[in-house]
């Protein structure tokens, strides 16, 4: 058995044991659990506990088709960078996303306010920036390296993106596994995503905290200021609402994307640079352009000259599919219980 079809099992199985957990395994876990911060861990546990086994089961050989080359100082720095550019994409996202549909990682995040903002960030970056890498850009995308690279970074990023098992998530969820998918190759190495991972997480975090902080400071200048009282009462209306632009007036729908998009467009181009930058430190270049050129049906052939660098062959014919019967069952499982928690 190949190791496309053997990493499409292992994510079937990822899925079945998810939904299996949601109904028969957590209904029946201590309340203590399921709230707060011990259900960020529980959520990452289920991802945990069936990587582990199929680990054991395949004897560690997954991970050998992962990379973890020890990146500079200067490369981080400059993926810190990338990061930032990219957040404004993932913003206008997230943005054309809430006027459909809940944004239930906000409302999640709500309930944390009272941690310590080191916790969250071990909570909601650190651990799921290693688990999920590991289980999406290590196990899944090097098992479909098997295939072509461009069908390896678009099943696993469209996998990574239904396992968040919401719609709203999803959205920028793919896009952003996309990215991965291309700093991984530019850097040949998962650390790099892992950081980036970290970074996207911990930024969310940040600015939560800041955002509670300063409400804080609002409540508590209301006590003695009729017009911070008039401002506290406007952030308590607004804090009962649920979060999502769907009552929004088109002509207000329109200004929001309008301001989001200018930001997005320039945090795009410049993340565009950045990510060619990086993949020439780590003489990466001419594969990450291969990689690029395959996406669109085309084949870009390096100057022999100025461009002797690492690259691997992307565009050879592959027998190994990605998007075989079991991947499409595991994809409708997703789908189907996304709808399932969306009505429920």
């Amino acid at each position: 058995m190949n190791r496309v079809r053997n990493t499409n099992l292992f994510f079937l199985g990822l899925v079945l044991f998810y939904v299996l957990a949601c109904f028969f395994i957590v209904p029946n876990l201590p309340r203590v659990l399921l709230e707060g911060n011990w259900s960020i861990v529980l959520g990452q546990m289920i991802i945990a506990i069936p990587v582990m086994i199929y680990l054991i089961i395949q004897k560690g050989k997954p991970l050998s088709y992962v990379s973890f080359k020890i990146l500079r100082i200067t490369d981080y720095c400059l993926l810190f960078l990338l990061t930032m550019c990219i957040i404004p994409v993932i913003t206008l996202i997230n943005a054309i996303s809430m006027m459909f549909v809940e944004n239930y990682l906000a409302t999640e995040l709500d309930n944390m306010n009272s941690n310590p903002l080191i916790l969250n960030i071990v909570l909601v970056a650190l651990i799921p920036a290693f688990v999920e890498e590991i289980t999406f850009r290590g196990i899944i995308f090097g098992g479909y390296k098997e295939s072509k690279t461009k069908y390896a970074i678009i099943g696993s990023a469209l996998l990574f993106g239904l396992f968040h098992m919401n719609v709203n998530q999803f959205c920028y969820a793919f896009v952003m596994a996309l990215l991965f998918g291309f700093i991984y190759e530019a850097t040949g190495s998962i650390l790099s995503t892992i950081f980036v991972h970290f970074v996207f997480n911990s930024n969310s975090v940040v600015l939560q905290k800041i955002m509670f902080l300063f409400e804080k400071l609002i409540y508590k200048m209301a006590e003695t200021s009729e017009e911070y009282k008039e401002l506290a009462e406007q952030l308590e209306e607004s804090a009962n609402e649920t979060v999502t632009y769907a009552d929004m007036l088109l002509t207000e729908k329109i200004g929001m994307i309008m301001s989001l998009g200018i930001p997005a467009i320039v945090g795009g181009v410049l993340a565009v640079l950045l990510l060619g930058f990086i993949a020439k430190r780590n003489n990466r270049l001419v594969h990450t352009k291969k990689l690029l050129y395959s996406f669109v049906g085309k084949e870009y052939i390096p100057n022999v000259v100025t461009e002797k660098e690492y690259t691997e062959d992307i565009n050879e014919s592959k027998q190994s599919k990605v998007f075989d019967v079991i991947f499409i069952i595991s994809v409708i499982i997703c789908i189907a219980f996304m709808i399932f928690l969306e009505i429920g």
